[in-house]
């Protein structure tokens, strides 16, 4: 090995010349060639967001709060834009002091959104002011801003639906609990009601079960501030005499279509109603869910096999016998002192979830065995759920 060699490879150099020569080896390096993995390098801090001063910070809220609805689109495109240099506070503060019902607000679904880039800590108080506004507000709003948030959110906790419509210590009444009561304007949508019973996973009380607790026993007269409610029984039928297709739609005076897909085998049939109940399958998934596509909305039903068909549809709005399944009136028409009567009151066609206890109507017996397809699904009613989610909530929580 010639001297260069020797100075290069020679593992302990004596004299001083050859340990100056050496090729260095990074230590970087060497931890490499020893298996060591390199060490992660944390990201610079983002650097501190400062406070806005009050001034400006009260002047968006006004800005927000203007009945001109420039001014709002003006102010929603600041925040849009500079939502990223804003401190979380003053974001969060915004969007709480501003209120959500005003019917020349049109920045709601900018704030949902809006809320998607701020920290968690802020989420959760933020979608529950938005909801409460959104239930509270006109019905319009209400259908819009709820749905719109219900398809855009963040993962929402169940736990965050349950405290907010249901308080602490309620206790169920014949095993039901109202998720919203029609006299203290705590009332939903269709739309509304099934989305966040599917969050919360509590199945909406169907038309059977609300017959017995109006027509068949007293319970209703120690919820009365629930009535008039949606059933969980959606029902879905055309005109007299025309033949199921491939779906049934029904149109509102708003350009809104409702649509549900109809299973192959009972496409061809006339005078019949298609029949489901709301509820879950075995690994939870809903069995009705709702998709929103601009003025459509189909009712999914994730499991055609719960789909009923019922033939005797009657023709005209009279009394009927009921069946004993789901309590929808078929048939030839029967004197209404006949206590299995049911008074169907409907539109030619429709799509939704039936409705009873119209109390507006009166409170006498007659009126509380009435089965309603005739109110709008955007209209808002009571809505009573199931307590059997409560005990399966429990059991996850203590197994």
């Amino acid at each position: 090995m010639n001297a260069f060699q020797h100075r290069h490879f020679d593992k302990n150099p004596t004299d001083g010349a050859a340990a100056a020569t050496r090729m260095p080896i990074s230590k970087c390096l060497l931890d490499q060639l020893k298996g060591v993995p390199a060490p992660i390098r944390k990201p610079a801090p983002e650097p501190e967001k400062t406070r806005m001063e009050k001034d400006h910070l009260d002047s968006l809220k006004t800005n927000l709060a203007s009945s001109q609805s420039k001014v709002v689109k003006t102010t929603v495109a600041f925040l849009k834009e500079n939502a990223s240099k804003i401190h979380p506070d003053d974001l969060s503060e915004i969007i709480l002091a501003t209120r959500m019902n005003n019917p020349n607000q049109f920045w709601t679904k900018d704030a949902i959104l809006l809320i998607k880039i701020l920290p968690e800590k802020y989420k959760s108080k933020l979608y529950k002011q938005i909801m409460v506004e959104a239930i509270m507000a006109h019905p319009d709003a209400s259908s819009q801003s709820l749905d719109f948030m219900l398809t855009n959110h963040d993962p929402i906790k169940s736990e965050d639906f349950l405290h907010l419509f249901i308080p602490d210590g309620l206790l169920p009444k014949f095993n039901a609990i109202p998720l919203a009561q029609y006299e203290d304007k705590t009332r939903l949508s269709q739309m509304n009601a099934i989305a966040i019973a599917n969050i919360l996973g509590a199945r909406i009380l169907s038309n059977k079960e609300l017959d017995w607790r109006l027509a068949l026993s007293e319970a209703w007269k120690s919820e009365k501030e629930v009535y008039p409610v949606w059933t969980g029984t959606l029902v879905a039928f055309n005109e007299n005499g025309a033949k199921l297709g491939k779906t049934v739609q029904c149109t509102n005076h708003r350009e809104i279509t409702y649509i549900i897909r109809v299973p192959k085998e009972y496409q061809g049939e006339t005078n019949a109603i298609l029949v489901v109940n709301h509820g879950f399958l075995a690994d939870g998934t809903p069995l009705i869910v709702p998709r929103p596509e601009g003025n459509t909305i189909t009712y999914e039903i994730t499991d055609d096999s719960q789909i009923a068909l019922l033939r005797s549809f009657p023709n005209s709005k009279e009394w009927c016998h009921s069946d004993n399944k789901f309590g929808i009136p078929l048939g030839n028409g029967i004197p209404s002192s006949n206590s299995n009567a049911r008074y169907f009151d409907k539109l030619r066609t429709y799509v939704g979830l039936v409705a009873r206890g119209y109390y507006f109507y009166g409170h006498d017996y007659d009126n509380r065995r009435f089965v309603c397809a005739y109110d709008l699904p955007f209209s808002r009613f009571g809505v009573l759920i199931s307590d059997d989610f409560l005990s399966r909530k429990e059991t996850k929580v203590n197994p």
